[in-house]
């Protein structure tokens, strides 16, 4: 079983076009990441952004 100090309880469902689908899966595959860890670092520059 995987152990982590940050665990993720909270799920989000969503619907994406072809087109957005291919863009997660591609730089996903790029950055070598799984494509909720690709969106969880998106939402996290954001929020440095937001800041």
């Amino acid at each position: 079983m995987r152990t982590t100090s940050d665990p993720k309880n909270e799920k989000i469902k969503l619907r994406l076009n072809e087109d957005m689908k291919r863009h997660i899966d591609k730089y996903s595959a790029k950055e070598g990441i799984c494509i909720s860890e690709y969106i969880r670092e998106l939402i996290r520059q954001d929020m440095i952004n937001k800041k």
